[in-house]
């Protein structure tokens, strides 16, 4: 038959043929039928046509064709379709094809169907599709794939997307994917993903996910994942991410890693973290860090720990704290520690505190710190120590000082100390305070030392007269006098008085000697309560009997005041060299001191009054603070009998005698006193120099 013939055949003609007589026609004369006339031809005629006669008809026949037509056709007829052929299929022709069918379909047929033909499959039919087709379908044919049909389709069928098509695949389509399908992802796929993609993904579909994927995920997907998805990541999961996707999240998500999960993490992994991380991790995420990991953060993440932090560490924890770290914290991180605290860290960890690390410690941390503790302390650190923390210390803690430590004292931090805490100081440490450090002492401090204490400070002080005002004028130590200055028994060789200027004196025991410092006015004074005198004036103001703030007549022991003029400067009273106030011509003497800075010849010229003579002359009353020698004393000095003191007889009435006679009732604070009283806050009032 000609094509002409064949065009004359009507629809109802076909169906007279047999397989044989249709299968005689060309391609050409199926190429020449048309519509209608194709639809004169069943399924079963169809399925009798060879695949050369099939390439005759074009994509227009084929969608013309009926569902039950395309029914007919077998897996080979099916792949021998061309592409163009292919296009020709619509949704609802794909919707009737069977598994067999779909499997038939090559890779080129499936790459030429769109997104319109593909949305013809259903869930079961996308599972039919081997992995090489899954491939074949490109960006546009994934677009077609529904939530549902992604969750019908196999881990083996996952195998076949690339990672474009993964990338095609939008949020809702994404929900569709198991756990189990992700976990058949390559590393190469997974890199189709972007960050709102793995944002879409539940933790359960993460899941899935093993520690070669996780460990594949750019920075920018790891911002993806939500603060709940760390929950679904197991320790090996969890360490499998690296150092920068950890640096790549945000505080948010950070927040979802459980304390036990922090604890997982390996150290390299923690140098992820910048200082605002860390600050953004809660106490109990921080309590989770083991000791190396908390060993293994750098200065810069140390500083965003916050003070509240701190209080999540043990011990051991604290411990673990390098001494870089340790250097690098601040006063407002380290007021987070307790006393227990404070009290775990090792010795060289408290060396490595910065100043401002010492600002932060309380008196109650100190009260708690061990004598080793603080014997790590530099003298810069102790002097970096706040004045009522200090308070904190006990006398023991502040025995453990040694000398070095002692010259980081301030005067105000002396100045600070109680009575019950300088008890503590070793005399190896009194020994070594300079002027400044000593004079800064309190009354109550001094009086609380005892006398081997007392004998080893440098300075030591008695009450001077300027007699031939011309100023109070001394000799350096080196060329002193040795002298039992402190009336303890232990004799030194101290500054001395110079000129014919003398010591203000009182002859207690009546032999005609001043035999030590107990029958001068200083520190050698014995009060009435048997305590030390702080200085000269709290010693002389015991003997203003009547309480009016000056030493005169109308005082009970004015007529036992002497003045020892040493002219030869020996330290031993000769004859003539004790001179009596009325002998000297003075009538009074004042007891309102102020505080002196002159120094001369090395003795601090520490609190000066005046006193005054029958003619209205004033002159200068000093209380000085001679300096001690250094050197060691010769041996005529070992052996000089002023080195014990000698008893005192009794007083006339019948008392036992005592370094300071006890007047009628006790006196009224002097200038020199810390009392309170109004004239406090002048500057020009004395302050106790100890």
């Amino acid at each position: 038959m000609s094509t002409a013939q064949v065009v004359g055949l009507a629809s109802e003609d076909f169906g007279a043929f047999g397989s044989k007589e249709l299968q005689s026609f060309t391609s050409s004369h199926l190429a020449a039928l048309g519509t209608d006339q194709l639809a004169g031809l069943t399924s079963d005629q169809f399925g009798d046509l060879l695949t050369t006669q099939l390439r005759g008809l074009d994509s227009a026949d084929i969608a013309a064709l009926t569902t039950d037509q395309l029914a007919g056709f077998n897996t080979a007829q099916f792949a021998s379709l061309t592409t163009t052929q292919v296009k020709g299929l619509e949704s609802d022709d794909l919707s009737s094809f069977d598994s067999s069918d779909l499997r038939a379909f090559t890779t080129a047929q499936v790459a030429a169907l769109g997104t319109e033909q593909l949305t013809g499959l259903n869930s079961d039919q996308w599972a039919m599709l081997t992995s090489l087709q899954v491939t074949a379908l490109g960006t546009a044919g994934v677009a077609a794939l529904e939530s549902d049909d992604l969750a019908a389709m196999t881990s083996v069928q996952f195998g076949g997307f690339t990672s474009a098509q993964l990338q095609a695949l939008d949020t809702v389509q994404l929900a569709g994917l198991e756990s189990a399908d992700l976990s058949k992802l390559s590393t190469l796929q997974l890199k189709g993903l972007d960050s709102d993609d793995v944002s879409a993904l539940t933790s359960d579909q993460l899941d899935g996910l093993t520690s070669a994927q996780i460990a594949s995920l750019t920075t920018a997907q790891v911002v993806g994942l939500a603060s709940e998805d760390f929950a679904a990541f197991s320790s090996t999961e969890l360490r499998s991410f690296t150092s920068s996707q950890l640096g790549a999240l945000g505080t948010d998500q950070l927040a979802g890693i459980s304390s036990v999960q922090m604890g997982q993490l390996t150290t390299n992994q923690l140098r992820g973290l910048d200082s605002a991380d860390v600050a953004a991790l809660s106490t109990d995420q921080l309590a989770g860090l083991a000791t190396d990991q908390i060993a293994s953060l750098t200065t810069v993440q140390v500083l965003g720990l916050e003070s509240d932090d701190f209080v999540a560490f043990s011990s051991s924890d604290l411990r673990a704290f390098t001494t870089a770290q340790i250097a690098a914290m601040g006063t407002e991180q380290l007021v987070g520690l307790d006393s227990t605290q404070w009290a775990s860290l090792a010795s060289t960890q408290i060396t490595a505190l910065g100043t401002d690390g010492i600002a932060a410690i309380t008196s109650e941390d100190f009260a708690a710190l061990t004598t080793l503790q603080m014997a790590g302390f530099s003298s810069a650190q102790i002097n970096a120590i706040a004045t009522d923390a200090l308070a904190g210390l006990g006398s023991s803690n502040l025995g453990a000082l040694n000398s070095l430590q002692i010259d980081g004292l301030s005067t105000d931090q002396i100045a600070s100390l109680t009575s019950a805490q300088v008890v503590g100081f070793d005399t190896s440490d009194l020994a070594s305070m300079d002027m400044a450090q000593v004079t800064a002492f309190t009354t109550d401090a001094v009086a609380a030392l005892n006398t081997a204490q007392v004998n080893a400070m440098f300075l030591a002080t008695p009450i001077v007269l300027d007699l031939d005002g011309n100023g109070i004028q001394t000799l350096n130590a080196a060329e002193g006098v040795n002298f039992d200055l402190n009336g303890d028994g232990q004799a030194a060789r101290y500054g001395w008085v110079a000129g014919q200027d003398g010591f203000l004196v009182m002859d207690r025991n009546g032999d005609g000697q001043i035999n030590d410092g107990r029958e001068l006015f200083g520190s050698g004074t014995r009060l009435a309560d048997g305590s030390r005198a702080a200085d000269g004036f709290v010693a002389l103001s015991a003997e203003d009997s009547n309480h009016d703030g000056r030493i005169d007549a109308s005082d009970t022991n004015f007529s036992k005041l002497q003045v020892w003029v040493d002219a030869d400067r020996d330290g031993v009273t000769d004859a003539g060299e004790l001179k009596s106030l009325t002998e000297l011509g003075i009538t009074s003497m004042s007891l309102g001191a102020t505080k002196g800075t002159e120094v001369d010849n090395g003795n601090l010229l520490g609190l000066v009054s005046s006193f005054t003579k029958a003619n209205g002359e004033t002159s200068a009353m000093t209380d000085v603070w001679f300096a001690k020698d250094a050197a060691l004393p010769t041996a005529e000095e070992l052996v000089a009998p002023a080195e014990k003191p000698l008893p005192l007889p009794e007083r006339t009435d019948g008392t036992p005698a005592t370094a300071a006679m006890e007047p009628p009732s006790a006196p009224p604070p002097h200038h020199g006193w810390r009392h309170p009283r109004q004239d406090d806050e002048d500057p020009s009032v004395i302050l106790p120099l100890f």
